[in-house]
């Protein structure tokens, strides 16, 4: 059992992706499930968790930002982690395979972290690997890749809800955090705006108790993959940058770029990406809620 657990944590070859799957759902609708409606109240069109209190008012919309943004990271790492362009490239492979799978059981969440990872700038700027994924996993990718848009268009992700509207789902809670800050910018405060923010989040929240519920009953925590999940190791973003550069390192004519070029500088600022209103899964995670360093320090601290 303990070669078995190493083989786990060493690789993930070791767990296929379709468990995978559903232990990383369990584990995304522990977090969701615990947002409460009055964590979605903004005011003077400044939605909650952007407000300099964030981590008071809306604790638990952070937490599972900083977990969605974890996700994405994981994912680069594993990928980077690998010693040669052969099982770097069957790394993206898994992932592939495992965004298939999150999509199968409309885990869409969790999808939007893998399709971020697999977006960040790190892992798309390596050609040479990306050259040796399978063509069958290429094609998937294409396929899969549009329903979470980067530019924050979320048609197609929506038009899927609808079709799923009366089976279980754990919807994407960037798409709803950028209808309610959609919402918070029309003008002042009026009941009605307060009912239409209070319907959106109470919507997401009934669908994500639904989901919780469904899963609970079908899928039985893996103890080995949970408490792997729980410490996995992630590289930061210079830290994917700089390892992104080493496996394949940059044509001299290549202009630098990173995966924090279009992230808050975390070293201390705590402010909100405030001035654009694309601030979702599109650019890095961590510019969704921008929470710096400090806060995210703050925050593991409090809830130890």
């Amino acid at each position: 059992a303990m070669a078995a657990k190493e083989e786990l944590v060493n690789s993930l070859f070791g767990v296929s992706p379709k468990v995978l799957a559903e232990q990383l759902t369990l584990r995304d609708l522990n977090n969701l499930k615990l947002i409460q409606l009055s964590e979605f109240q903004g005011s003077n069109g400044q939605v909650a968790w952007m407000k300099p209190n964030k981590l008071e008012i809306s604790p638990n919309i952070i937490k599972s930002i900083v977990h969605a943004n974890n996700v994405s990271y994981w994912v680069a790492s594993e990928i980077l982690n690998q010693g040669d362009i052969v099982r770097r490239a069957g790394m993206i492979d898994y992932f592939i395979n495992l965004l298939e799978e999150l999509n199968k059981i409309h885990s869409f969440d969790l999808y939007a972290s893998v399709v971020h990872g697999l977006r960040l700038s790190s892992i798309d700027r390596l050609k040479k690997t990306w050259s040796n994924v399978s063509s069958k996993s290429m094609e998937s990718w294409n396929s899969l890749n549009p329903l979470i848009d980067q530019y924050a268009r979320f048609d197609i992700y929506q038009q899927r809800c609808f079709e799923l509207s009366n089976k279980p789902y754990v919807p994407f809670l960037g798409a709803t955090l950028h209808e309610i800050h959609e919402l918070e910018k029309m003008g002042k405060d009026t009941e009605a705006k307060r009912n239409n923010v209070n319907n959106v989040a109470k919507a997401m929240l009934d669908k994500i108790a639904e989901a919780a519920k469904h899963f609970e009953e079908t899928v039985k925590p893996v103890d080995e993959i949970q408490s792997y999940l729980q410490d996995v190791p992630v590289l930061s973003s210079t830290a994917a940058h700089e390892r992104s550069l080493e496996v394949e390192p940059r044509a001299v004519a290549q202009a630098s770029s990173s995966d924090d070029e279009n992230e808050i500088n975390l070293k201390g600022s705590s402010d909100l990406l405030t001035s654009s209103p694309v601030f979702f899964w599109g650019v890095p995670l961590i510019a969704i809620a921008a929470i710096g360093a400090t806060a995210i320090f703050l925050y593991k601290r409090q809830h130890k």
